[in-house]
């Protein structure tokens, strides 16, 4: 028979007076629990990281086309404080360039977001967005004479 339930094995231990074992298996767990929470805590920090990184770089490169083509002098104050402030400092956090910037955070990440979404665009004026009461609806279908 195997007991591989440690909540078994400890009773056991403690039933046959094995406390140094016990201490020994007990600690053997409480480090493969830290190790296992190291373990998360680092691979979600180092996929939150590739993200910020792969985000800055579009941002960066979005910045430098609607530069490029005037196109993000015609932007309002805050989406070039912003785009300006991405550009001083490529690795800072959302957070970090709201403080700098005295905006919510919120706020940068509109910025970013409208920045990236106008360099994807052609530029047709509409922002890739839909205006007016057609919102949401679909186009109507011409109609053929019959």
């Amino acid at each position: 028979m195997t007991w591989k339930n440690g909540d078994i094995v400890g009773l056991f231990l403690r039933r046959i007076g094995a406390t140094g074992a016990l201490l020994e298996v007990e600690a053997r767990q409480v480090s493969r629990a830290l190790r296992g929470d190291l373990n998360r805590v680092i691979n979600a920090e180092s996929a939150n990281l590739q993200r910020a990184v792969g985000a800055a770089g579009r941002q960066m490169a979005a910045i430098e086309e609607l530069t490029a083509s005037g196109e993000l002098a015609s932007q309002s104050y805050v989406v070039r404080s912003v785009a300006e402030a991405r550009r001083e400092t490529p690795e800072a956090t959302l957070g970090e360039l709201a403080e700098r910037l005295g905006i919510q955070r919120s706020a940068v990440q509109r910025s970013l977001e409208r920045i990236e979404r106008l360099a994807r665009s052609p530029d047709d004026g509409t922002d890739g967005r839909r205006r007016g009461r057609d919102r949401g609806r679909p186009a109507a279908r011409p109609t053929v004479p019959a």
